[in-house]
Parts: structure tokens; sequence; C-alpha cells
């Protein structure tokens, strides 16, 4: 509850009569020290402030009053004039003043009582240090009700780090509401002498800050700590990877910086790295060894030399710089041929377990690093899968059921193959089929643990010849097909951009890990040699998507024939350009001659048909016809 202080009659009376008193004096000579004040000069003497504050409830029995005065004091004019009571008691207490602030510091000779009223009084006796009339003033204030033993809390701002410049600390002081209040704030520079807070902490140089308060009531606060760090030097590059001027460097290679200082990895981006010729790459920072890794979106090419530039943007924890620029040069392994791994039990149906033994063989000449592999069905990557070093990996058990192994090979220079697959059904018991709405299903035994869906690819839109690693390639009507045999066909789905339904595959091209997809949402591209796909060519004009046609390529040159125009790739299909401009939405409304459009089941015409004129998220594009029956497509 709230209270106002109140004054005892016999102050009151005292107070008003001094204050007429005061009112008819005159000026006078200024007093000892007048010479010596540094505030201006006023017209009468004032208090301008107090604490506590008029009618404070809730004081800290702990508290010393302080008086503010708006110029300075005559001090011999003090004497007699002040006044501290508790009713009609007087209260013991001894006064300081601090003539740079005009303060006045009454502070009780011991803890006032809880809840009890007190009046502080200054008599117009007082005078100012040039000789200004005082009026006389009346302070009244009631102590807490209960003892306060909830310490306060203290805080830093900043409360630490690294800096490239001086900085200046904050320390904020925060008691209980109707806490006693903060009454001081101690801080300490590398465990030196403890200083009163009075403003901000200055740092020049690394240092750590320790720091408490204390409240009203003398609770001390949980001692807080902050280390700065002071940093104005840059970082340095201790080494690089590859090293400046290396040959025969691995295709699959990382380029990495190592610095002398820890730094900030929110700078370590992949913007911060640029690869000549053009390359995308990821960017991760390992702060144990002070490293930035660039890995890129996929291999380097063979026989190629790459200038690697670091950016000086990249930062220590500061926020210092590199100097410049660092660049770095290198060659890549001259070996282009990607290695082949063949497994000595091909797929099939088989009446007893068998054991496979995975071999890698290498044209190129640089030789088999390591053969990858899973049998779940999963696609097979270092972190997912099982890696053997060298050229041989098995042999590798086949039990009971259905096992789809997967794997691949590495040869030291980094050319990575396609990922093959063999199918195995096991069964000593035999087989059960069953027909199901996708089709054929098959299990091991007479009650099959799990089934196994037999269904084809769906109807053929395009075939491919990968001439690199001889892989037959469909594109059809449920995705992308891929066979190393022509007889066992692995399926990936293309799934739509708007969710909820899979693309069927129009176009097809592959050359090694690379391969491409054409779909009526634009183009996809494998770099796992059609394990996993991802978009990559995807252009909508007016709401019109680019329907691929037609895919071709002959190296690192790869063209797409779209219903938007022709896009033509220089890399590997790493970045394409538009060699054909757009035509008006409004001229494809027209209805093509029939000299401009080819007999084939999706013609290429000069109005793209109504499924390639679909926006996303449509109704989808009916399948195309069948063609005839001299040329039926596989399923």
């Amino acid at each position: 509850m709230h209270r106002t202080a109140a004054l005892h009659p016999v102050a009151v009376a005292l107070a008003s009569a001094l204050a007429l008193a005061g009112c008819s004096g005159g000026g006078g000579a200024a007093g000892p020290g007048g010479s010596s004040c540094a505030l201006p000069a006023a017209t009468s003497l004032q208090v301008v402030e107090s604490a506590p504050g008029q009618g404070a409830d809730g004081v800290s029995v702990n508290a010393a009053v302080r008086i503010r005065f708006n110029t300075c004091v005559d001090t011999p004019t003090l004497a007699g004039a002040v006044s501290f009571r508790r009713g009609t008691t007087a209260i013991p207490f001894t006064q300081a003043y601090d003539a740079a602030t005009a303060t006045l510091v009454l502070t009780p000779a011991a803890p006032l009582a809880l809840s009890t009223s007190y009046v502080v009084m200054v008599l117009p006796t007082a005078r100012g240090a040039r000789g200004e009339p005082f009026s006389g003033w009346v302070l009244g204030f009631y102590t807490r009700d209960a003892p306060d033993t909830a310490p306060p809390t203290i805080a830093a701002d900043p409360a630490g780090g690294h800096f490239n410049h001086p900085v200046d600390v904050v320390l904020t002081c925060a008691d209980e509401p109707g806490g006693s209040g903060c009454a001081q704030t101690v801080f300490a520079v590398n465990g030196g002498a403890p200083h009163p807070y009075v403003g901000l902490v200055r740092l020049e140089a690394s240092a750590t800050l320790t720091f408490f308060a204390l409240d009203g009531e003398g609770n001390r606060s949980a001692t807080g700590t902050g280390t700065y760090v002071i940093d104005v030097d840059p970082p340095g590059v201790a080494s690089v990877f590859p090293p400046d001027g290396a040959t025969g460097v691995a295709l699959d290679a990382v380029p990495a910086a190592a610095f002398d200082e820890d730094m900030d990895p929110a700078t370590v981006t992949a913007a911060r790295l640029t690869l000549a010729p053009a390359q995308a790459t990821g960017a991760a920072y390992e702060p144990a060894t002070r490293t930035a890794r660039f890995p890129p979106d996929r291999r380097l090419e063979c026989g190629t030399t790459y200038t690697a530039t670091l950016d000086p943007s990249v930062t220590d924890l500061a926020g210092n710089g590199l100097p410049a620029a660092v660049a770095l040069t290198f060659t890549t392994d001259p070996d282009c041929v990607e290695p082949v791994t063949t497994a000595s039990v091909t797929d099939g149906v088989y009446a007893a377990p068998q054991q496979v033994t995975l071999t890698c063989t290498d044209a190129g000449g640089s030789g088999c690093a390591r053969v990858v592999y899973t049998t779940d069905g999963s696609v097979p990557a270092p972190g997912s899968g099982t890696v053997v070093e060298g050229a041989v990996a098995g042999p590798i058990a086949v039990g009971e059921g259905e096992t789809v192994l997967r794997y691949y090979s590495v040869d030291r220079a980094g050319n990575r193959e396609a990922v093959r697959q063999q199918r195995y059904s096991v069964s000593t018991s035999g087989f059960t089929y069953v027909a199901t709405t996708g089709g054929l299903a098959r299990g091991a035994g007479v009650v099959p643990a799990r089934f196994v869906a037999l269904g084809g690819a769906g109807w053929t839109s395009a075939f491919h010849r990968d001439p690199v690693t001889g892989r037959l390639w469909r594109a059809t009507e449920r995705g992308v097909a891929g066979s190393d045999d022509g007889a066992a066909w692995s399926l990936t789905r293309l799934p739509s951009a708007s969710g909820g339904r899979m693309l069927p595959a129009r176009a097809v091209w592959g050359q090694g890990s690379l391969v491409l997809a054409g779909t009526e949402e634009g183009l996809f591209r494998s770099v796992d040699g059609g394990a996993t796909f991802v978009p990559l060519l995807q252009r909508t004009v007016d709401g019109y998507d680019a329907w691929v046609t037609a895919i071709a390529g002959d190296g690192k040159d790869v063209y797409v024939a779209t219903s938007l125009g022709l896009a033509v790739s220089h890399d590997r299909a790493r970045t394409f350009a538009w060699t054909i401009a757009d035509r008006a939405v409004a001229d494809w409304s027209s209805t093509p001659t029939p000299a401009t459009c080819s007999p084939r089941p999706r013609p290429a015409c000069s109005a793209p048909p109504t499924a390639a004129r679909r926006s996303r998220g449509s109704t989808p594009a009916p399948s195309p016809p069948s063609p005839p029956a001299t040329s039926a497509p596989s399923r």
C-alpha cells in the first residue's frame, strides 16, 4: 500500500516559521568556498533532486539521504540547519558535501526502523556559496514494511566477445519490484582492485571484467564475468588445399583454407569462394582446425586448370577481414574415365542364398580407390552405405527374401561411376505371386513376410544409350528407368514442383554419372547415375512451363529443346543459356499449320500442346497416345 510520509506537527510549524523568516532575509556576503565554486550562480539556492524522493514509500532501512542543490552551498551555513527526525526523536547522522555536484549526503548512524515515517529538514539559514538565499526544504519518506532479503541482479552490455575497437561496457543493476533498490555497483578489471561503477567502463585492450551489485539492504548479487578480446590484427591464411600450383588433383577434391586464428563462421559462406571455370560450392567451417571447406556441388572436370579465389570479406571473430583476396591455381587429374564395377552374381531368382563379390576395374589408369554399396535398395553414399577401400568388396551375403544391391566405385582420380543395381530373389521354398492394383507382386516362401512389386515403368517415350557406361535409359510415364543389361530395370520417380504427383519423363540423356530427364515442368538432373534427381531448368513465361521435348549432348555440350526455346550448356549441364527467344503466348494461341509440326505423338509445334502450356498445379496432362504396334514400347 502506498503511504504519504506524515510530517510531525512541530516540524511543520517550525518549517513554516523559518520559511517566512527566510523570505524576509537579505543576501549577505558569500561564505567560504564561494570563489572556488565551479557551478553557475543562481538567484536563490534550491533543492533540485533528492533520494529518496518526496513521499517515497518502501525505502530501505540502510538508505542514506542525498540532497542535490542547483548551485554551490556555503557549507558553514549548513551547521545547525539540517535535521533528521522520526517524530520528535532526532536521528543521529553524519553529513558529507560533494562540491562538484552540490550534493549533501546524510548517513544515519544506525539502520532505520521498518514501517516508519521519517522527516529531513534544511532550514532557511542555509545559503548559497555566493550568498544566494534559501527558503528552506522538508522531505518526508516511509521505510519498507519487511526486510528485503532478495539480492539484485546485474548484467553487462555487451556481455563479452571479440571486438576490433575499444569497447564501452554498461553495467545495469535491477532489484525486484518493491525491493530496496540498487545501492551500488562494483567492478574490477583482470582481477585488480574493485572500483565503484559511476558510468561506462572503457576497455582499450583485452580484459576480463568482474562485477556485482548491492541493494539498499546490503544484499549482494551474484558476481558477473565478461571476457572482452580486443583484436585489431587481420587474420591470415596458414595453408590452402589443393596447394597452389598442384597438378593431378582428384576430381572429388574439396578446396579448403586453414587460418591462423579463429574465424567467424557466419562469414564463411559459399559466396566467399569463387571457382573458375565457374562451379557452385557449399561452405562449412571447422572451429577445431580453423578450416573453411568449400565442397563443389559435383565433381570437378578432369584435366582442367581451376583458379579458386577466397574473398577478403571472410572475417575473424572480431570482424577483421583478410588483408587481400587469396587465390590459388590447381589442375585436376587427366584421367577422365569412370571405373566400372561388376557383380559376381547377376540379378535373378535363386533357390539358395548367394555370395556376391563386387569387383572394380579402371580403364583410365589411376586405379580403383573404393567400392560403396547398400543391400536395402537405398542410394549408396559414403555416409549411407558400406565403404570398402580398394577394388574388391565382398563376399556379400544374400539371404532368403528380396535383396536390392546398389553399388558404385570411385577411382583414385575421383571419377565416380553411375550407381548400378542387382535385384536378388531367394527362396528355398518357392515364391508366392499376388495380383495388385499396381500390377504383379512377388514374395519369398508360402507365407511371405513382404511382397515386392514387379510392375513395369509404363509407356516409354524415349531411349538413350550412354556411350560411357553402356547403360540403357528410358523416359517412361512413371519416371526414368535404367538398365545395364536391358532385362532388369531400376526406376527413379520425378516429383512435381506442385506436389501430390509424379511426373512422366518425356526425354532422357546420360553420360556417366550425369543423367538428365525432361518433363512437362522442365529439366531434372542427376549427378549420381540416376539414383536421385533434382530440378535444374524450370522456366515459366506468363504461367506457361517449359516442356522439354528432346535432349542431346556430346562431352561438355548439352542441348535441351523445350516449348519455350532452346537451352544450351557448355559445362556439362552446370549452367544453361537460352539461345532462342521466347515467342509471345498470344502467338501460341493460334492453330499451327501442319507444315510446322513433326508427325510425332507429342509434336514440337509453333504452338505447344495444351498440356505443355499448363501451369504447375493444374490438372495433370493426359498420357501420350499408344504408338503403332510395330514400335511397341517396353514395360
